[in-house]
């Protein structure tokens, strides 16, 4: 964790915590940034995210799966 994350006590924050303060904070820069376009490209990726999940909703991940797969990353 970085020495700024340190000074605002970040590194004592439970992982719940931090997710829920990742969430928070990634709302508030969407909704600084809902005047800003996106890309015609981006937009098509989104579409066709959920055209999949519609299509086969219980093809998800938990975040208990991704969490796995991010550690197995780290490790590698």
């Amino acid at each position: 964790m970085s020495a700024h994350a340190k000074t605002l006590g970040l590194d004592k924050l439970a992982t719940e915590e931090k997710i829920q303060l990742i969430n928070e904070l990634w709302l508030d820069v969407v909704s600084e940034t809902e005047d800003d376009p996106i890309s015609k490209e981006f937009a098509a990726e989104l579409q066709s995210r959920v055209a999949s999940y519609t299509a086969n909703p219980e093809n998800v991940y938990t975040i208990d799966q991704v969490m796995e797969e991010i550690k197995k990353d780290f490790q590698a």
